[in-house]
């Protein structure tokens, strides 16, 4: 017993949140195992494949173990598919593998039972995605409860402040350090942790969007330490209020990111929305009796996006020039921006390559397309009210907190006309200080948008610059133009009186 408790805990074990990126990856998995089984090539032969297939890194791990097991120690593919099947956390691979591994000891028909088994994981997916879509609603209340929370507490506290009895209220809250911990500390630290969960639950297929992201986090920590030493040593003194200069600092760190941002988006967005249409008049063509070059040269002629049309039109041109299929996808993958993409004309070329493209393993390419697209449109419409939701919230908070907060401001210029100056001039300072609170808010929430429209936060720079521009102007005008509530019910603007 204490012998086979040793070998157990030496077993390795997989990272935790594996079993969950491999099952994001099984669609293309089961799409591409179904196509070379209509070509007549074995799952093990297409796992050999899978092992070189850098843009699926969890499967291209799986697919290595079982090559290793077969080639290394001797294996049968069978026997390696069952142990790897035994040993993985992920129910959809594992009843993969052992259906494949059953349906061949039984002799039974592997060609069906792959393409049914991709039809249930389509659906899987359609329910993972309908439960996913629960699940960032959460977040993104929680997000907005914690905002309005935060900010409340930070209104209620200078209410309380500009008021005679303010000094019944405990001297830790009254401190200006307390305002600072709420604005600084609690609500950046807490967004940064429902980012961080947002993060496990969606998935993009931006391509290259990690180190557009890595830049622009460097570009906007700069700009930060840049304002922080700037007014710590006075420079901005005379020039420009750090109310402004900070909303401003963090624009000019995010523009970059928001334009190259712009492009791949638009780039992706075009691949994900032609590429069905474009598979499925392949499809089409090749049951029509024309050869897998020329079905492609056909469906490439086709008017559709000027993204897409610019990349399948340079894929046709290759072919006509007999240039290697290998190399056309080299060629192919730096003008597309989309995974998802990447990944169904990889599968394309590895099934012209290795059946010579069959009627039937183009058709199960086109339906999986299909499917996939299907289901990222439905989560996209489903996630647009939270979209806009988060928008609107964090843009009306910015307005209406800065108004309320200079509000009190002006309340305690009334109630203690000739109280202590400084005491005034300290609630002024903590309005300010507080408008830039509100801007480091509206900035780190514009990658909560970022993250719900597009799957990726790289896209929430350019929601960033949207909400800190209208941060700032809720500034201008409360700071600058001392635009609040009291002005709009004040005895002068009431009609009639």
């Amino acid at each position: 017993m204490p012998l086979f408790k040793s070998k157990e805990a030496k077993k390795p074990k997989e990272q935790p949140g594996f079993a969950s990126r491999l099952d994001r990856e099984l669609p293309f998995v089961v799409t591409l195992v179904s196509i070379m089984a209509a070509s007549g090539i074995s799952p093990f032969g297409s796992f050999m494949k899978l092992a070189r297939y850098k843009l699926l890194p969890n499967v291209m791990i799986e697919a290595r173990k079982i090559v290793n097991m077969v080639h290394i120690l001797g294996e049968d593919p069978l026997s390696a598919m069952e142990k790897r099947a035994n040993g993985t956390k992920s129910r959809q691979y594992r009843d993969l593998l052992l259906g494949y591994v059953s349906t061949v000891r039984n002799g039974g028909d592997i060609a069906d039972f792959l393409q049914s088994k991709m039809q249930s994981i389509f659906e899987f997916e359609v329910a993972i995605a309908r439960q996913s879509i629960a699940k960032i609603g959460g977040l993104v209340d929680a997000y907005m409860i914690m905002q309005v929370i935060g900010l409340s507490l930070y209104v209620v506290v200078a209410a309380l402040s500009s008021l005679p009895a303010g000094d019944l209220i405990p001297i830790s809250m009254d401190s200006p350090v307390f305002s600072y911990l709420i604005v600084f500390v609690i609500l950046p630290v807490i967004s940064i942790a429902i980012l961080f969960a947002l993060d496990k639950t969606v998935s993009s297929s931006l391509v290259g969007s990690r180190e557009v992201l890595l830049r622009g986090a460097m570009f906007s920590g700069a700009a930060i330490l840049a304002f922080v030493l700037i007014h710590l040593t006075g420079m901005l003194e005379g020039i420009l209020d750090p109310v402004y200069a900070f909303p401003l600092f963090l624009i000019g760190a995010s523009v970059w990111p928001a334009y190259k941002t712009l492009s791949s988006e638009r780039n992706m967005k075009g691949m994900e929305a032609e590429l069905p249409s474009y598979l499925r008049d392949i499809a089409e063509s090749r049951k029509a009796g024309l050869s897998p070059e020329k079905s492609i040269i056909y469906a490439s002629d086709r008017l559709r996006d000027h993204e897409f049309h610019t990349v399948v039109r340079s894929f046709s041109n290759q072919l006509e020039w007999g240039v290697p299929l290998r190399k056309i996808y080299e060629n192919l993958a730096a003008g597309v921006k989309s995974r998802m993409a990447l990944i169904h004309f990889r599968i394309l070329i590895e099934a012209i390559e290795s059946g010579g493209g069959y009627t039937a393993s183009l058709d199960i390419l086109a339906k999986s397309s299909e499917a996939a697209y299907n289901i990222e449109n439905e989560k996209k419409s489903m996630l647009k009210p939270y979209f806009l939701i988060a928008f609107m919230v964090t843009a009306l908070m910015s307005v209406t907190t800065l108004m309320v907060s200079q509000t009190f401001v002006e309340v305690s210029q009334t109630i203690m006309p000739g109280g202590d100056p400084s005491a005034v001039e300290s609630q002024e300072d903590s309005a300010k200080v507080f408008a830039i609170g509100i801007a480091a808010q509206s900035w780190l929430t514009g990658f909560l948008i970022g993250k719900i429209s597009t799957g990726s936060f790289v896209a929430g720079f350019k929601y960033a610059i949207m909400l800190v521009a209208i941060s700032m102007g809720a500034a201008v005008m409360t700071l600058e133009f001392n635009i609040t509530p009291s002005v709009f019910l004040s005895p002068g603007n009431v009609p009639g009186i």
